[in-house]
């Protein structure tokens, strides 16, 4: 074995060294079975193929060589023939770790574009796929060989949309131009609709006319769909009748980054004037309210807020803003943003203000009236509260009042109950009330529904009818004497004084016997009796009328003396 200083590089030896070895023994064992075969076939052959294999270097290790054996013969001195074997040696160490790092790179691009769902391909002028690469199994499910000059791009696109979408992309055909980023939707293997991310280049001759394109798909499903609904969301949110805002914690001042349509309208700032600014500048100079305290600390302490404050429009105008702050973390559980909903509860702050002046009203109005008035729950009759009137009227403290019901004073009159009473509440009936001291009074109730805190209350104002009552009554009988008067007037006097009057139309226009005339008297005289005796019986009902008056007002005074006797 002869070698030169080429070799010598090769397996790190001098040539001395090497002289006299066997070829094998600066093979690397890994390639000492191919290299046998190889030798093999140089037996038979006057040239052999290369052979790539690595030898072994004494100082780096192992060299890659690529091998050319030839057999040749050479006559020596004593011009005998020897056969020998020529091995051309070439290192192709370099070009080996290029072709490493070339394969390398080729597996980490198909990993990204099985990672990232993207598929290489390559048509003809006409749409027909030549080429496809082969994560496109990964995307579409399809195997590159059904594919490739079998069908056309368009081929895969949804019936619905596909008129349409070969109308767009051939118009790119036409015009020779790229694609970048074209969204479209084609159908998997399977039938499922898929969403690609088209980017593409014409390929043309030297003439300029156009071969077809070379680009590639990304599948974008899942972000098209989070696209969908996140603009889904954006809508919503826009659609809402209540302001949203999100402020960003992680900046300084931590400023607005989003504000949705309600947010314009119910501060009348535009996103421009409010994107970058911290949302107090809606406090303008009122700062000092008690509710910004406790957003200040939801806010150090990152956890929700909800209260009441004054903000102020563009205008200048004020609101009351009902503010809910919501604090947002990412999956670190690191705080990240802040939401706000924010809702213009002004004009349920006037009316809360207006129902609380009305309450005052109705408060005063109950506490100082001069008239009886109690509150009964509706549902069980029981008095909830009674002003000092009703106290005094009744004849009880507040407290023993209040553990009465509606059932333990109302003697009710006709067919209505004290249940019914509390049924028909609205409106106006007299009934009979117990006191404390066991008397029944004439009373005339005026009724009426009130809700207070969400609870239905009967509100009644009393009035004391029992002397009008009485009075009535008085009068009732009055009138039924003087109805007997007035009858006795208009037929049982004009009895005996018409015969009176006849008697004397007698005495005037007639001549009587003298046997006569005492007889003539004596009629006269009988209804001249008759008449006093009748004058009389009216006399008397008059007089009996009289005496029932009398007899009214001193009861009345009794009575007045009664309910009120501290007055004695």
């Amino acid at each position: 074995m002869n070698v030169n200083h080429a070799f010598e590089s090769l397996v790190g030896k001098n040539k001395n060294l090497i002289v006299g070895t066997p070829i094998t023994q600066y093979i690397h064992p890994d390639y000492q079975d191919s290299f046998y075969l190889h030798f093999k076939t140089l037996n038979r052959l006057e040239h052999s193929e290369s052979i790539e294999l690595a030898l072994l270097n004494t100082q780096n290790g192992e060299v890659f060589v690529k091998i050319q054996c030839s057999r040749d013969e050479v006559i020596d001195n004593d011009n005998e023939a020897s056969k020998l074997i020529r091995m051309s040696v070439t290192d192709i160490s370099g070009l080996k770790e290029k072709e490493a790092a070339l394969a390398k790179s080729y597996q980490l691009l198909n990993d990204l574009a099985v990672q990232s769902k993207t598929f290489a391909w390559e048509v003809d002028a006409n749409g027909l796929y030549t080429y496809v690469s082969p994560v496109i199994t990964e995307v579409l499910g399809y195997h590159p060989s059904e594919l490739e000059y079998k069908l056309h791009f368009y081929d895969l696109f949804p019936l619905g949309n596909k008129s349409y979408l070969m109308k767009d992309i051939l118009h790119n055909f036409s015009n020779k131009k790229p694609f970048v980023n074209y969204v479209n939707e084609v159908v998997n293997k399977f039938g499922r609709n898929v969403w690609v991310s088209t980017n593409g280049m014409p390929v043309l001759n030297e003439h300029g006319e156009l071969l077809g394109y070379r680009g590639s798909d990304t599948d974008i499903t899942r972000r098209k769909l989070a696209e969908d609904q996140l603009a889904l969301l954006k809508y919503a949110i826009d659609s809402s009748s209540v302001g949203v805002s999100i402020s960003d914690v992680s900046q300084p001042d931590m400023p607005l980054i989003f504000i949705n349509k309600a947010f314009r309208e119910i501060t009348g700032y535009e996103i421009e004037e409010v994107l970058g600014k911290n949302c107090r500048f809606l406090q303008n100079d009122d700062k000092d309210q008690p509710e910004l305290q406790e957003l200040r600390a939801a806010i150090k302490e990152g956890r929700n807020s909800s209260v009441v404050i004054r903000n102020y429009k563009k205008d200048g105008t004020l609101f009351w803003n009902h503010l809910t702050m919501s604090p947002i973390y990412n999956s670190n559980q690191q705080l990240t943003h802040f939401v706000g909903i924010q809702k213009d509860i002004t004009d349920l702050k006037i009316a809360q203000t207006q129902l609380l002046d009305s309450e005052e009203r109705f408060r005063n109005l109950f506490v100082n009236n001069a008239s009886p008035m109690y509150l009964i729950d509706a549902l069980t009759g029981k008095f909830i509260d009674a002003n000092q009137a009703a106290l005094t009227f009744y004849g009880w403290d507040k407290l023993d009042f209040l553990r009465k019901n509606l059932q333990q004073i109302c003697i009710t009159t006709g067919s209505m109950s004290s249940e019914e009473i509390l049924l028909k509440a609205n409106g106006r009936f007299e009934c009979k009330h117990f006191k404390s001291n066991g008397r029944l009074y004439d009373v005339e109730v005026f009724s009426s529904v009130i809700t207070v805190n969400g609870r239905e209350l009967v509100h009644q104002i009393i009035h004391d009818i029992t002397e009008r009552n009485r009075y009535l009554l008085t009068i009732e009988t009055h009138n039924k004497l003087l109805k007997e008067i007035a009858w006795t007037q208009s037929h049982v006097v004009r009895a005996p004084l018409s015969r009176m009057m006849g008697l004397v139309n007698l005495l005037e226009y007639e001549n009587f016997s003298t046997p006569d005339l005492p007889k003539l008297l004596e009629a006269i005289i009988r209804s001249a009796n008759e008449l006093d005796d009748i004058i009389r019986e009216i006399s008397q009902k008059t007089y009996a009328i009289n005496a029932n008056y009398y007899d009214t007002n001193s009861s009345s005074n009794e009575l007045e003396k009664s309910q009120n006797p501290k007055n004695d």
